[in-house]
């Protein structure tokens, strides 16, 4: 009966180490990646009342960057924005990258955390610059505020 005793105590503790194992394993395997760091590098507004390309500064960019706003505009608004990262390679030639949405598509929204993001080929200094672009035929375009973020690698 002592023996019968110790087996089952010997076979509860190999179970209770395999339930332990696989809860382990279980949580090792759902952790999700840590949320991408952003920093905010500047901000400002935006006029509807014409095209306008802004200069917003040259930031040193290590991945990418994104541009959140908040604008208002009438309904029938059409305007293109583009944001443009570029830097110079050599003292000929320069390189960059951008991304552009119109009012009137799909994905236009005008309250947006990630409204427009740039990935850029290699770390360095860029100058950046956003444009709105007003279609000729339909008046003003969007107003409000803009935020630009840059990824910040751990």
């Amino acid at each position: 009966m002592n023996r019968r005793r110790v087996l089952v105590s010997l076979s509860t503790c190999v179970l209770a180490l395999a339930a332990l194992s696989i809860v382990a394993a279980g949580c090792a395997i759902s952790a999700e990646p840590p949320a991408p760091q952003w920093e905010k590098v500047t901000s400002g507004r935006i006029s509807g009342n014409q095209t306008t390309k802004q200069y917003l500064g040259t930031f040193y960019l290590v991945s990418e960057a994104r541009l959140a706003w908040d604008l208002s505009g009438p309904s029938d608004a059409r305007a293109e924005f583009e944001l443009l990262a570029t830097r110079s390679v050599d003292a000929t030639a320069t390189e960059g990258r951008g991304a552009s949405v119109r009012s009137w598509k799909e994905n236009f929204a005008p309250l947006d955390d990630d409204a427009l993001s740039i990935g850029v080929p290699e770390p360095g200094e860029y100058a950046v610059t956003l444009s709105q672009r007003l279609r000729p035929s339909k008046g003003s375009g969007y107003s409000g505020t803009f935020t630009l973020y840059t990824r910040v690698l751990d």
